[in-house]
């Protein structure tokens, strides 16, 4: 069995980069894993693109922030709006993005 907390940490520590998400006007910094705003793949021989910005954040620190989608998350100068959150089997909450904020 995969020890997912280990998983996020080394994920972290490779990609991390520090990320805000203000909810109610309150400051909650994390650290996240940032993927740009276009990637493309090919998922068993089909080609498969994402275009929304995200960053993933350990799940735990996510939970404590209260944000929900239409809050605001900042990385490094850029300010984007919370879209969807999607929790995973390993540990972390991916955050969909949107650069209207």
């Amino acid at each position: 069995m995969i020890d997912a907390t280990a998983l996020a940490d080394a994920v972290l520590d490779a990609f991390g980069q520090t990320v805000t998400l203000t909810v109610g006007g309150n400051d909650h910094v994390l650290e996240g894993a940032w993927r740009g705003p276009y990637s493309e793949m090919t998922v068993g021989g089909v080609p498969v693109e994402q275009s929304d910005p995200m960053v993933a954040v350990r799940s735990e620190d996510y939970q404590t922030t209260g944000a929900k989608p239409g809050d605001q998350v900042t990385v490094g100068a850029d300010v984007y709006t919370l879209v969807t959150p999607r929790p995973r089997d390993n540990g972390l909450t991916e955050l969909t993005l949107r650069a209207f904020a």
